[in-house]
C-alpha cells in the first residue's frame, strides 16, 4: 500500500455527510477515450479537486469519472475540456446521484449521516473447494 501510495498509483480521501457537501452533486460520466489519451486524461480528472473517482476500466468504456458539482451545467464544462484534450472521446453516459443510501457498507439516513454498518466482504470463500 505504501509503495502505491508513495508512486501516486492510489490515493486516499475522507468521505463527509451529506449535509457538509455545502449543496455539492455526484455525477459520474462513464467515458470512451482513444487510448493514446486515455491516461493524460485520467490524469487530468484525478487531479480536479473536486474529482471523487477517475479510473480506467476494461469494457466498451475505458474510463470513469466522479465528481462534485454545484449546478448539473458544470458538466458541460468537463465535457468540452475533454473533446480539447482528447479529440474522439465520447460520454457514453451521464449519471447524477440524487440521493445515497449506503457508502462503503454504510447505511446512510437522508442527511447522509451513517446509521448502520453492514461490513462489505473482502472476498467470498467458495465451499466447493
Amino acid at each position: 500500500m505504501e509503495r502505491f501510495l508513495a508512486a501516486g498509483y492510489i490515493s486516499l480521501r475522507c468521505d463527509t455527510a451529506t449535509s457538509a457537501q455545502q449543496g455539492l452533486r455526484e455525477v459520474t460520466l462513464v467515458l470512451n477515450v482513444p487510448a493514446h489519451f486515455v491516461d493524460d486524461v485520467g490524469r487530468y480528472f484525478a487531479a480536479l479537486p473536486n474529482c471523487r473517482l477517475s479510473a480506467q476500466v476494461l469494457g466498451a468504456q475505458n474510463l470513469v469519472v466522479t465528481l462534485w458539482v454545484r449546478d448539473y451545467l458544470e458538466v458541460q464544462t468537463y465535457e468540452r475540456e475533454l473533446a480539447e484534450r482528447a479529440p474522439g472521446s465520447a460520454v457514453i453516459s451521464r449519471q447524477a446521484v440524487v440521493r445515497t443510501y449506503k457508502r462503503l457498507g454504510h447505511v446512510l439516513d437522508e442527511s447522509g449521516r451513517s446509521r448502520q454498518v453492514i461490513p462489505l466482504p473482502l472476498w467470498r470463500e467458495d465451499s466447493g473447494r
